[in-house]
């Protein structure tokens, strides 16, 4: 019987190990290559192959082979951890991947495929029109598929639940009401009392390959191994792994801005960590990456801010910085400190400062939940996105690319992923409190020991689980605690009532 049963283990293991060697060739290495390297003439053939690895996962999970072997292992009385953990990732793709019509499927998968291309071009030529008809189909089939997936009161829940996002829509409009009254007249106080900015110049024009050089001085302060991992320039940062040994960083420069490079990497060094600690011996489980986009961007979020515009930190990295670039040798830590963590709000999300960020996502939200429940027409999306940032943050995109047609999210069919960023933020700090207690440290004034123990925490007690746990679970078994905004919105109290004299 026991023979019979690791046999049957051993055949589920081939077989997702062979579905796991074409997810990882085709959300990561073909991606990344596209993203990167792929001459621009090469996109047809290339969203050929694409749709082919789609339709080549899509049959596997569908074989009557497979299906026996989850039928065996759901009705063994015998199931470990592990075995438990793999059936739900199993399930949950059933749920959403399966349910799609298989034409509708490859359809969707051609479009995302030509959409991001689309998107590049409109973005470069500030021409909504040109993108809002590829939009339109992508925001068409994401009704239809939340209409497969289900859901009971708004079909923004079954998006959400398709990100893993742990809570549905009635409970993140409370979380939002809580950040909007808290952030909104911050930002207003904040704007009213310092007529002056109270951070010191640091414009001028800096070249990438120094920016680079200073990308990877980032990365190996945090931990990031590059004996399993790269980092690399494109137009929009993301992680992607291929294995816990394989680790992709892309990260983007602005020529006249530092901080745009430097937080854009510390941000990526939060989902390469992660990646590079999950355990090898979840592969072949599926279970070998993160536990959910909304773990893995808590971590981007935690060393973006909370490491990355720590005092000490900074300090650190404006001593990489005057090796690099000498016209900045007069500089003093506080400037750059202040520099750092300045609130000026700015149309572009990406390079919006620690505070406003928050904002950026609500209105991405309030938006495609209008989208999706049939209030607002993908023609009409321009105005009401202007309309919203002179309401929340008082600036007014000045173009399309700085406004609606900034972000790729959309072009990757990322529709409804924008949420992940809010609740993220809120697990960062919420697990922070945990960490903080149970290493004994302050995550202000780091320095470099105490971010070795900060790694080795996350690594022992996030990281290397995969994807074994789910992120509430994570949550719940590291804090005691549901989902909370209280901690986040004490930090930003905390930081910027001292930063900027507000009693």
């Amino acid at each position: 019987m026991d023979l019979f049963y690791e046999k049957k283990q051993e055949a589920l293991k081939i077989e997702l190990k062979e579905i796991e060697y074409l997810k990882y060739t085709l959300n990561t290495l073909l991606y990344w290559d596209k993203l990167i390297y792929m001459p621009k003439g090469a996109i047809g053939y290339r969203s050929e192959i694409i749709q082919f690895l789609s339709k080549d996962i899509y049959n596997r999970f569908s074989s009557p082979k497979f299906l026996k072997l989850q039928e065996y292992f759901e009705k063994s009385p015998k199931k470990n951890e592990v075995i438990e953990a793999t059936l739900k990732k199993i399930k949950n793709n059933s749920n959403f991947v399966q349910k799609i019509p298989l034409k509708e499927y490859e359809d969707y998968m051609n479009l995302i495929t030509l959409s991001e291309d689309i998107w590049k071009k409109a973005k470069v030529e500030n021409s909504f029109d040109e993108f809002s008809l590829c939009l339109e189909k992508i925001v068409a089939h994401f009704k239809n598929f939340t209409k497969y997936w289900g859901y009971k009161k708004t079909p923004y829940d079954a998006l959400l639940r398709y990100y893993d996002i742990d809570i549905n829509c009635d409970e993140l409009d409370i979380l939002i009401e809580d950040l909007k009254k808290f952030i909104i007249p911050l930002v207003k106080e904040i704007e009213k009392n310092s007529r002056d900015s109270i951070a010191k110049d640091f414009s001028g024009e800096y070249d990438f390959n120094k920016q680079m050089e200073l990308s990877k001085y980032i990365l190996s302060i945090t931990g990031f191994d590059f004996t399993y991992g790269r980092v690399d320039l494109g137009e929009h940062p993301t992680t992607l792994a291929a294995s816990p040994k394989d680790v992709r960083v892309v990260t983007s420069f602005d020529k006249n801005d530092l901080k745009v490079g430097i937080y854009n990497t510390f941000h990526e060094a939060g989902k390469g960590l992660y990646e590079q600690g999950i355990s090898e011996n979840l592969l072949g489980t599926l279970l070998a990456e993160v536990s959910s986009q909304v773990l893995e961007e808590s971590q981007a979020r935690f060393y973006e801010n909370i490491v990355g515009r720590d005092k000490n930190i900074s300090s650190l990295i404006l001593k990489k910085i005057k090796e690099l670039f000498p016209q900045l040798k007069d500089k003093e830590d506080i400037d750059f400190y202040r520099l750092v963590n300045e609130v000026k709000p700015s149309p572009i999300r990406i390079e919006a400062d620690e505070l406003t960020y928050i904002l950026h996502i609500i209105i991405r939200y309030e938006i495609e939940k209008d989208l999706l429940e049939g209030r607002l027409d993908v023609k009409d999306l321009p105005e009401l996105w202007n309309k919203k940032y002179k309401e929340y943050l008082g600036v007014v995109p000045k173009s399309f690319s700085e406004g609606v047609l900034q972000d790729i999210h959309w072009a990757s069919g990322y529709f409804g992923f924008f949420p992940v960023y809010l609740i993220a933020e809120l697990y960062s700090h919420q697990l922070k409190k945990t960490l903080e207690k149970e290493c004994n440290i302050s995550s202000e004034n780091i320095d470099v020991e105490n971010l070795k123990k900060i790694n080795i925490w996350l690594r022992d007690n996030i990281y290397c689980h995969g994807a074994l746990y789910s992120s509430k679970e994570i949550l719940k078994r590291l804090t005691g605690e549901n989902l909370s905004s209280k901690y986040y919105i004490e930090y930003l109290k905390s930081k910027y009532y001292k930063l900027y004299n507000i009693k």
